[in-house]
């Protein structure tokens, strides 16, 4: 796709991101659950010490999709890694390999940074991007599961041997 470009988020992007989470989540039918502002994303993901980078896809110079994803490190590895948290495509634009060309560069560039390994989570309602991230190679973790312990879970662990 000769239209497509690829680039490192700035904080003008930031109510581009906070509509593509958005979508997201109604997309795996989650509204409920999302509680960011755009305010919170520009500090988080903008401030003196970003928590996450964002790659954002424009085709044409129109917003096409972002992959917002984060450091990690492998004890395992003995190296640092890159975890998506969320790869969002805008509908018009799906189909198009702009997904995959997201993935790629994230990937590329971490490879840069010493990283060797992409961890992410799909939504288990969700077939499709299960199909995709297969295709990519992108593929379940055989002896891993998927935990959190969020809201009131959170604050008992937080708390938890507390006098």
């Amino acid at each position: 796709m000769n239209d497509l470009t690829l680039r490192s988020a700035t904080s003008a992007d930031a109510e581009n991101i906070l509509k593509a989470l958005l979508g997201l989540a109604e997309h795996v039918g989650e509204s409920e659950v999302v509680r960011i502002d755009r305010a919170t994303i520009l500090r988080d993901g903008f401030g003196e010490n970003p928590a996450f980078s964002v790659m954002i896809a424009e085709v044409g110079g129109t917003f096409a999709g972002m992959c917002l994803h984060f450091p990690t490190y492998s004890t395992w590895f003995g190296a640092l890694g890159i975890y998506v948290q969320d790869l969002y495509i805008e509908p018009d634009f799906r189909g198009r390999n702009i997904g995959e060309a997201l993935l790629a560069r994230v990937a590329r560039d971490g490879a840069a940074r010493g990283c060797n390994h992409l961890k992410l989570a799909v939504d288990t309602g969700n077939p499709g991007a299960q199909r995709f991230y297969d295709r990519l190679g992108i593929l379940p973790l055989e002896h891993d599961e998927m935990r959190m312990a969020m809201g009131g879970n959170f604050a008992s662990l937080a708390t938890l041997g507390d006098s």
